[in-house]
């Protein structure tokens, strides 16, 4: 039983939209409860991963033989059934089975995440292989301070690391799984297991050179297990059973064996050939999606593993956290995560993270802190830091025998790949609040089903109908009242919409989160590779005169002042220049991280398109001055000397810079070149050495658009300093300023039309990016995401020394721009428009990263209240795009997020839908990759998402309403103790509701993008009033239509109930009357509910749909009109006033009413504006009145952080933003 309880959790997260459905039931059903358990926190309570997203918090039980003894009496006396609501329920099963104990005697943990999910874990028994303590010679130390300093940080971590266990061995202990993760006991917790990329000093990591010990392995194997991430394909038959098991189809085998035992056969087996059509498309969804991620998971190689003093060829399989492996020069794929100890390499990341640009990696390097040590940080140490999963394109090595070698630090779903696959596999559920609601929905229907029990029990009963009659009546209704097509339905709009973006070259790893893409309201963006071109192009290169950096003079005199020269064009004539111009060019040339692969010149495009500028060449290091130098770049010019990479320091996001240390041919000195930021490299600079106009002629090229970096040299005094072991911080200090390099970012050919459709839609756009904050808003005029009426507020945060305190600037941005002037051919509207933008202007806050981590941890009000009104962000590191949308989000905005993989990577997975451009048709990094190379794809997204969104809810809405027809036409019936034919009931079934199951959502989307969103919630006020309207007029013309027919004294003669034999009571007119009524109904329904433009195709545009509308409506005038014996015998259908037309003619009056009715229902007071309004502060005011006087909150106290308040609020306050002041929060 606990396979099939993880089981169960698998499939709900792999496409199964039933098991959504229940899993998001269960979830509201525990919510209430479970966020008042754990206050105060009891014995058998425990907090895991404290302080982190991962946070779980545990419950502990131990099974006793009296708990289990009443779990055996209730499985017999329930004849089973008690095990399938343990199967939905697998933490009941826990509680029934075991009572609460304390966390170290506990038998099974409950696990209650942030996302209000139950996990049911069984305790285990970790037993090492050989219990004998480790014996690490190879990595322990004489150095007693670092010892110490091992001990204390040993004691402090909240994980089990290998230094755990180092000295003590490993000892039997307890654990449990979560996430394929294993956590084991320690300090009265349960705590995560790491590899070596915790609690490991970069010296240990250097002096683990010589591999793993074969004394160390069973204990580690014990530990890690099998490197594997391999996810198994479950069987078809596994799958099938978990379908079946599932509460829906449970209550459809409860209604077919309802409907055989009351002799109706037709029925049941429209309802299996349906119900094995809505299993058949999950299960292939789901086979699908399993496929998908085994094959990005699944494989193993052979690897050269370190034993003793060679290298042996291994199963990659068999690796473990310590050994050390050779890097092939051969193109391969590395199965492990791995610190590079020598040599370099080359590797394309593009699964990992949609990047195709190949990644040059290099050795770590030892260093020291203030304690005499540095640990290994896996976010800092990326360069050093090779990925399982990605591919090693080139290595690069200097001996022939002595090819890079690598230590391994983690395996199996310990590795980032693992750890992405893992994220897949149990995604945060934030799209289950959609199947809530059709839940919800089904909920009402059931409800209604009851009453409707209830009432047919008083009219039979009147009757006088036997009991045995009166109980297959009542389960007719309840069997009745739960739509049997809703899964297959649901599945079907999803498979439809995911093919039509597949078609556009959009693939999908997480199909719920279509329909979720139809709801965004904000839309971020990256800039370089986004929004512009990811190829810039070199404009110009404005070098520093007045000064000449050599060893000797570096301090600029009185009379001779830094400043800059013109911008130059011709690169090779830099060296006319001076000193500062060649150094200029050489920086151009060799501070870069390029690599040559198969005599191409390839890496990140900016470094090449500066090294493709001054047409030098890149070559090998093959001459004895150059050796240890990873490569060689020569110029034509023979004057020129030659350059030899010797270390790169790798461009680093954090520090938004790079550098290089080189050799010159003929010189013993070291030279120093450092490429980034500018307004981090002039901090890195001697300021002597930084012209006075440095800001103006920074901001000259930045606002005109241009990207611009800055150039700084030093020369390395000391030419005996080993350079292998030099600290970056170092390196990168004492720097002479070079000049800057200017570069054009054009944007691309769709973005500028993108962006005005998203804006027309009423979607906000926000653009993130790490570069300047000038550039940032020139790109984001040029693209009309800001107007040109619009003014730009620069929100600017500080600490200041002094005090402590947090200061906050606001400065109006006093760039020109140009006003629009109306002219001749503008139309009247648009004139009045301009007018009113001139008038009253849009304000747009712009700030950097560091402003907005200030405002995150100093004041929480002022974040949101700016993160509200903010368009452009600048100077953004990755994780501060992440706090980004984790703010939006926060502020109930349904976020979407384009970049272009990289940097982007945890924006991408934190957003409702983020969409990652790359070349790979699949790929991890995000829930969307598209292919395309601009943003357009966001706007084909969004519209599909609207499509599915409008698809799904007319389905609901039909299925649910259709069965409700259904239900009280049934109900009217019992009042005379008659029902429908099993013919009829099929026809109904099969006739319009299956022309909906299987044609409604072939219509594809819109080929415009309205300003108006569609309905976001199937449970909104107006779509509740609107849906309970239309149920009203279905009951109020079903009623009509008896009564009508009962008023027909000339002809018609109540029937006279047969209470032996009941099935004689269904040839009569009021039966034939309520059926014709019911199938014009459902056919109504299915048209009014399907909804065309402005977010899907029209109907005549899905050609099936209504072909197939057009044909049943044909045959249901022949069955009205028409006198065909055979089938009104076939239907149990009769003859209505002698086939007198006038009867029917009524009839047909009475269904065209209801038809305008429901019209005007559905297509004007549903999208009413005003009506919409109104019933909002109506609802709104009943639960205010409704909500206890102790509950309410003050308003005074919290603050409402929705964004539409928050903007309401913001509106209404005349001083805001505070243009020209200055905020200072006490810290």
């Amino acid at each position: 039983m606990d396979n099939l309880i993880e089981i169960e959790e698998m499939s709900t997260t792999n496409g199964n939209i039933s098991g959504r459905v229940f899993a998001a039931f269960s979830r509201s059903l525990d919510r209430a409860t479970i966020s008042t358990t754990y206050e105060p926190m009891a014995v058998n309570q425990c907090i895991i991963n404290e302080g982190t997203d991962d946070e779980l918090k545990c419950r502990s039980y131990r099974e006793t033989y009296e708990r289990k003894a009443l779990y055996y009496l209730l499985t017999i006396c329930t004849l089973g059934l008690v095990l399938l609501i343990f199967y939905w329920k697998p933490e009941w099963r826990v509680w029934v089975r075991a009572r609460a104990s304390d966390v170290d005697r506990a038998t099974h943990l409950v696990l209650h995440d942030k996302y209000q999910r139950n996990h049911v874990k069984t305790v285990k028994r970790l037993d090492p292989i050989d219990c004998s303590q480790f014996r690490n010679g190879d990595i322990t130390t004489d150095n007693a301070k670092r010892e110490d300093l091992e001990s204390k940080h040993d004691d402090a971590v909240p994980y089990f690391s290998l230094s755990s266990i180092s000295k003590n061995g490993l000892q039997p202990t307890k654990y449990f799984e979560h996430k394929f993760h294993k956590y084991l006991w320690r300090h009265d917790t349960f705590v995560p297991l790491r590899g070596l990329d915790c609690d490991t000093t970069i010296e240990k990591m250097k002096e683990m050179k010589s591999g793993l010990n074969e004394s160390d392995k069973p204990d580690r194997r014990t530990l890690f297990g099998i490197n594997t991430i391999t996810i198994e394909i479950t069987p078809i038959v596994v799958l099938l059973f978990r379908e079946i098991l599932n509460p829906y189809y449970a209550f459809q085998l409860f209604a077919v064996v309802v409907w055989c035992v009351d002799e109706y056969y037709s029925l049941p087996a429209v309802i299996v050939v349906m119900s094995t059509v809505s299993i058949t498309l999950s299960l292939y969804l789901t086979r699908k999606q399993d496929i998908m991620i085994h094959d990005m998971s699944s494989g193993s190689g052979t690897v050269r593993v370190l034993v003793g003093d060679k290298f042996e060829s291994r199963d990659s399989k068999s690796l473990l956290p310590g050994d050390v492996i050779e890097i092939g020069d051969k193109v391969d794929t590395l199965w492990c995560d791995c610190v590079l100890l020598s040599g370099n390499c080359v590797v394309s990341e593009s699964m990992l993270t949609g990047e195709s640009v190949p990644v040059l990696k290099t050795p770590l390097v030892s260093s020291t802190t203030e304690f005499g040590m540095e640990f290994y940080d896996p976010s800092r140490h990326k360069q050093h830091t090779l990925y399982g999963g990605t591919k090693v394109v080139d290595v690069q090595h200097h001996q022939t025998n002595n090819l890079p070698r690598a230590l391994v630090i983690r395996t199996g779903f310990y590795t980032e790949k693992g750890k992405m696959i893992e994220s897949m596999l149990s995604p945060s559920p934030m799209d289950y609040k959609y199947y809530n609601d059709s839940l919800k929905f089904i909920l009402v229907m059931l409800l209604l089903g009851l009453f409707g029990a209830i009432l047919a029990i008083v009219f039979l009963a009147s009757l006088g109908a036997p009991a045995s009659f009166i109980v297959k009546r009542v389960l007719d209704l309840i069997t009745t009242i739960v739509p049997p097509g809703l899964p297959a339905a649901l599945t079907v709009a999803t498979i439809y919409a995911q093919r039509r973006l597949r078609l556009a070259k959009i693939f999908c790893i997480s199909p719920p989160r279509i329909a979720i893409s139809g709801k965004i309201n904000c839309m971020c963006f990256d800039k370089t590779g986004t929004l512009t071109e990811n190829d810039l192009k070199l404009w110009g290169v404005v070098p520093c005169k007045g000064i000449e950096q050599d060893s000797t003079q570096q301090i600029a005199s009185a009379e001779n002042e830094p400043s800059f020269y013109d911008t130059i064009h011709d690169y090779e004539k830099l060296p006319q220049y001076g000193k500062t111009g060649l150094e200029c060019l050489n920086a151009l040339a060799c501070c870069h991280s390029l690599v040559t692969i198969d005599d191409k010149v390839t890496g990140d495009p900016v470094d090449l398109e500066l090294f493709q500028a001054t047409k030098w060449c890149l070559n090998q290091s093959t001459e004895k001055w150059s050796q240890g130098c990873s490569c060689v770049v020569a110029a034509d010019d023979n004057n020129l000397a030659k350059i030899a990479i010797a270390r790169v320091f790798q461009f680093n996001s954090v520090m938004q810079r790079m550098s290089v240390i080189t050799k010159l041919q003929g010189d013993d000195k070291m030279q120093i070149y450092v490429k980034g930021a500018p307004e981090t490299i002039i901090t890195l600079c001697n300021q002597k050495s930084v012209p006075a106009n440095f800001k103006q002629k920074l901001q000259f090229y930045t606002k005109q658009g241009y990207r611009v970096l800055a150039l700084a040299h030093r020369t390395l005094e000391n030419p005996n300093n080993d350079i292998s072991i030099m600290e970056r911080n170092i390196v990168e200090s004492s720097l002479n300023f070079l000049g800057l390099v200017v570069m054009a970012n054009p944007l691309k050919p769709r973005t500028t039309e993108t962006i005005s459709s998203l804006k027309t839609a009423n979607i906000r756009t926000v653009m993130a990016t790490g570069d300047n904050l000038e550039t940032a808003l020139y790109v984001a005029k040029k693209c009309c995401m800001i107007n040109e009426a619009d003014k730009i507020v620069i929100v600017e945060a500080e600490i200041e020394e002094n005090t402590g305190d947090l200061k906050i600037s606001w400065n109006l941005d006093c760039t020109r721009r140009g006003i629009k002037t109306m002219n001749p051919s503008h139309s009247k509207k648009t004139a009045i428009e301009i007018i009113e933008s001139q008038l009253a202007p849009t304000y747009h806050l712009a700030l950097t990263g560091k402003t907005l981590v200030l405002l995150r941890e100093h004041s929480t009000r002022l974040f949101y209240r700016v993160l509200v009104g903010a368009t452009v962000l600048a100077r953004m590191k990755p994780d501060h795009k992440r706090y980004l949308v984790e703010g939006l989000q926060e502020m109930s905005y349904i976020v979407g997020m384009c970049g272009d993989g990289a940097n982007d990577c945890g924006a991408l997975k934190a957003a409702h839908s983020g969409i990652a451009i790359a070349e790979a048709e699949t790929s991890i990094v995000a829930p969307f990759t598209s292919m395309r190379k601009d943003i357009s794809s966001c706007l084909k997204l969004i519209r599909e998402g609207r499509a599915a969104l409008v698809t799904s809810f007319g389905m609901i809405k039909y299925l649910c309403v259709y069965c409700f027809a259904q239900y009280h036409s049934l109900l009217i019936l019992f009042t005379i103790n008659s029902y429908y034919s099993d013919m009829q009931f099929t026809f109904a079934d099969v006739g319009p509701t299956g022309l909906v199951t299987l044609f409604f959502a072939v219509g594809g989307a819109a080929k415009m993008l309205s300003k108006k969103p569609p309905h976001l919630s199937l449970v909104s006020p107006i779509m509740l009033v609107c849906l309970f309207l239309q149920i009203a007029l279905l009951i109020l013309f079903q009623v009509s239509s008896f009564v009508l027919l009962q008023n027909q004294s000339s002809w018609y003669t109540r029937l006279e109930p047969n209470m032996t034999h009941p099935k004689d009571n269904i040839l009569c007119a009021e039966n034939t009357v309520m059926f014709y009524t019911s199938i014009f109904q459902n056919m109504m329904l299915a048209f009014i509910f399907y909804k065309g433009r402005p977010h899907r195709q029209p109907l005549y545009r899905n050609v099936p749909y209504f072909v197939g509308f057009l044909l049943l409506m044909i045959w249901f005038g022949i069955l009205f009109f028409a006198r065909i014996p055979d089938v009104d015998e076939f239907f149990g259908i009769t003859t209505l006033n002698n086939d007198n037309v006038g009867f029917k003619f009524m009839l047909l009056s009475l269904y065209i009413a209801n038809l305008i009715c429901a019209i005007i229902v559905e297509k004007f007071l549903l999208e009413s504006e005003y009506f919409n309004r109104l019933l909002k502060k109506i609802f709104r005011k009943c639960i205010t009145k409704s909500r206890p006087r102790n509950n309410r909150v003050n308003e005074d106290q919290v603050e409402d952080i929705h964004y539409l308040k928050l903007q309401t609020d913001l509106k209404l306050d005349s001083s805001w933003p505070p243009v020209g002041q200055e905020t200072i929060i006490r810290t």
